[in-house]
């Protein structure tokens, strides 16, 4: 086989990406973008996950390699930050990732950077429901990840 072979190849030859189906799943934290957005320039962090494991799913775990990643987003506004919930509040997700019995104190001495950074490769389970993207929900249709599980399921 040529070392260029890849050139040879057509859109036909590459499989479709698959959209995840209602369900829960363990994801792998992959990576994480840190940007300002909004009038007011409000610091907000994309966490990109992808599916490594089908728990509870009508979804076909051989299927897996072909969906795209999912994306959750953070917004560090103390409001958001104050949530209890791990899809909403970075400080929840990131505690409930990383793990550990880190006080207040280290948490805070850590940094939100050096945070996001420890938990690349970790994996959590997490609820998927498929939506709509949109202000008015009249975007394109997305697997959304709605609830985060404190344990393993």
């Amino acid at each position: 086989m040529s070392q260029f072979a890849f050139l040879e190849k057509t859109p036909g030859d590459s499989p479709e990406s698959k959209m995840l189906t209602n369900g829960v799943y363990t994801f792998a934290v992959k990576s994480y973008v840190a940007a300002e957005e909004g009038e007011a320039k409000k610091g907000t962090v994309r966490v990109n996950v992808r599916a490594v494991e089908v728990k509870d799913s009508d979804f076909l775990p051989e299927d897996l390699q072909y969906v795209q990643p999912a994306r959750l987003k953070f917004w560090h506004t103390d409001a958001a930050l104050a949530q209890p919930s791990p899809t909403i509040s970075a400080k929840v997700f990131l505690r409930h990732v990383i793990g550990g019995d880190m006080s207040d104190e280290e948490f805070v001495a850590a940094g939100y950077p050096a945070l996001y950074e420890q938990t690349i490769g970790k994996t959590f389970v997490g609820e998927v429901r498929r939506g709509r993207s949109g202000k008015n929900q009249d975007g394109p249709e997305i697997a959304n990840i709605v609830r985060i599980f404190r344990e393993a399921e």
